[in-house]
C-alpha cells in the first residue's frame, strides 16, 4: 500500500520465524514491550521496515508462537485487508493555516 493508511492490528498475526516458506505479506519486527493479562498478551513491536513505526499487538496464548520477551525478533503477517487508506485532504494547507484564513475572512 502506498500513501497514508490505518493498520487494523486485529487482522495482524504473528508467524513463527522458523516457518518456511513465509507468506509474502510478512514483515520483521522487534518486541519493545511485553505485558500480560491472564492469557492475553500485549506487545509493543517496532517495525524497522516501516521507518521504525510501532505496532501495538494483542493476542492470546494460542496466537503467540513462543513466549515473547523484550528484544525478541518476531514476524508479523499483515494481510492486504489489514490496511485502510486514509482519504487525502483536499486542502493541502496545514489545518492551522486554514483556521487563520477562515478567521480572517469572518
Amino acid at each position: 500500500m502506498t500513501g497514508p493508511a490505518v493498520l487494523h492490528t486485529e487482522r495482524v498475526t504473528l508467524v513463527d520465524p522458523a516457518d518456511e516458506p513465509r507468506p509474502a505479506s510478512t514483515v520483521d519486527g522487534r518486541v519493545r514491550g511485553v505485558a500480560r493479562d491472564g492469557r492475553l498478551w500485549r506487545l509493543d513491536i517496532e517495525v524497522p521496515a516501516w521507518a521504525g513505526a510501532r505496532v501495538s499487538w494483542e493476542g492470546f496464548d494460542r496466537e503467540v508462537p513462543a513466549r515473547p520477551v523484550e528484544g525478541d525478533d518476531v514476524v508479523l503477517h499483515v494481510p492486504a485487508d489489514a490496511w485502510s487508506p486514509l482519504a487525502a485532504d483536499p486542502d493541502p494547507a496545514p489545518a492551522h493555516d486554514r483556521a487563520a484564513a477562515h478567521a480572517a475572512a469572518s
